[in-house]
């Protein structure tokens, strides 16, 4: 038995002829030592004779098994390699080779190798300033490109570009929200005051987190502020990078007071007489509360039988400090007054507020019975002289913009405020009417008057151009007479 490819070599001595048949497959046909190599299986005959006579004929079968082959592949991936016979491949390719057998005929081997592509992928990675990408355990807060593996679990492993960038914003809407004008009476040459504030409060709906206040014109709050007035105003910014700003008046305004009388840690103070066209007289009285017990409502008396023109009853009145009361007019207890009674938070501790009401023109009384209760039960009073304070003019809508009852009966919502020129009103509850829309100027001077009639839409109406930047107030009358205004700040 041989393998295919193998050779058996016989030897024969002591003959004097040798006859080997068939030729193929042998070295030699006849010679006493041969060596076989058959291609395939083979049955030989020999043939040996001696001089004197002696025959030997023998004949034999060599079977011939074919070589056992196999074909491996072997893939392997960049950075890999692959040893055969102590051969390293580190490339795609055909190797041969033989694998021992125990028994049996080796077995020929071959081996296709591949080297496997290597996989890859750019990944861009967008994150807002101020925040941070990990990548294989490294933290990145700039923009870049690094490097990375993603581990396989079968096949090669991914190598992975990451483009680290910063997130470009999509548009966004930035609100903001002055606090409301302070106002701030001192005695005539007292100088620079002290003027505090609550900063603005702003929002915005941009995707990337952080919002920044800057002041961009006026005095921080806590400073000293000169006499007159001062245009306070801040601008907020986005990630997104868009802006919102807003304007507030700090007023440090010279003024004295026609009486004051004090009372414990309540001081009250006439500050001025004015009179309108027809006689009504508006009275200006400051209260300042010393006391750490909050205000809760300040009544000052009526003459007897008398209602005033302003604030209205069961209206809301608001403070030039931007609080706001509920009023009582007529208001029986403690005395028959006028009441202003608080709805929220109130002064306390050396805070102040100002209230305004009118009378008609017959009621002038020589003093004024005046009243404080701090909570939860302390009780002030006070009186204050008239025949020291000198009548003035009163301005217009200065008072009646006071005293505009808080309801939704015609302007839903005005703004932007402040405005560049263009208000949009939401007059939708008087819609189909008919109504006047006037401009004032904080002199009391009309510098717009037109009619329209209102949609269930929000509205657009234009300023003009010649007018200054400031504070305006948009009257809107039906064809009732009912009448509503709200105050703007126009800024250019």
């Amino acid at each position: 038995m041989l393998c295919a490819g193998d050779s058996l070599a016989l030897s024969l001595p002591g003959f004097d002829t040798y006859a080997w048949s068939p030729a193929s497959g042998l070295s030699c046909a006849d010679c006493p030592d041969v060596v076989l190599f058959p291609g395939a299986t083979t049955t030989y005959t020999l043939l040996a004779t001696t001089s004197d006579g002696c025959v030997l004929r023998d004949t034999f079968t060599v079977e011939v098994f074919p070589i056992p082959s196999v074909a491996i592949n072997l893939s392997f991936c960049p950075g890999e390699s692959v040893t055969i016979d102590g051969v390293t491949y580190t490339q795609s390719g055909t190797v041969s080779s033989v694998i021992p057998a125990p028994n049996g005929c080796d077995t020929l081997a071959t081996y296709m190798l591949t080297l496997l592509p290597q996989p890859s992928v750019t990944k861009t990675i967008s994150f807002c300033p101020g925040e941070s990408v990990t990548i294989d355990g490294v933290t990145y807060t700039q923009p870049g490109t690094v490097s990375g593996v993603i581990p396989a679990a079968t096949g090669c492993d991914t190598l992975a570009t990451y483009v680290l960038k910063f997130a470009t914003p999509a548009p966004s809407q930035v609100d903001i929200s002055c606090p409301p004008d302070v106002d701030i009476a001192i005695s005539p040459g007292a100088g620079p005051t002290v003027a505090t504030y609550n900063l603005p409060s702003a929002s915005s709906d941009c995707s990337c987190p952080g919002l920044t206040l800057q002041l961009v014109s006026g005095l921080p709050s806590g400073s000293a502020f000169p006499p007159g007035a001062t245009k306070v105003c801040y601008q907020a910014k986005d990630a997104c990078g868009n802006t919102a700003s807003c304007c507030f008046e700090v007023m440090i305004r010279e003024e004295q007071p026609c009486d004051i009388k004090k009372t414990g840690c309540m001081k009250y103070e006439l500050l001025s007489i004015t009179k309108d066209a027809a006689g009504k007289r508006t009275y200006t009285i400051r209260v300042t509360n010393s006391c750490p017990n909050p205000l809760t409502y300040t009544a000052i008396q009526l003459p007897d039988g008398v209602i005033a023109k302003a604030p209205a009853n069961n209206s809301v009145y608001t403070a030039p400090g931007g609080r706001k009361y509920d009023v009582r007019n007529p208001n029986y207890s403690p005395f028959y007054s006028i009441r202003f009674k608080s709805t929220t938070d109130s002064i306390a501790n050396g805070e102040s507020d100002i209230f305004e009401y009118v009378l008609p023109p017959q009621a002038q009384p020589a003093y004024i019975h005046i009243t404080s209760r701090l909570e939860p039960q302390q009780f002030y009073e006070a009186h204050l002289n008239t025949y020291y304070c000198p009548v003035g003019v009163t301005p217009v809508p200065k008072v009646e913009a006071r005293f505009v009852p808080e309801s939704t009966a015609g302007l839903n919502v005005l703004f932007p405020n402040p405005t560049t020129g263009s208000l949009y009103a939401d007059l939708s509850n008087r819609a189909g009417e008919s109504v006047q829309i006037q401009i004032f100027d904080s002199r009391g001077q009309r510098v717009q008057w037109f009619e329209t009639t209102a949609e269930t839409t929000v509205q657009e109406f234009h300023l003009p151009e010649s007018i200054a930047n400031g504070l305006y107030f948009f009257e809107i009358t039906g064809g009732s007479g009912s009448r509503q205004t709200t105050r703007f700040v126009l800024q250019r």
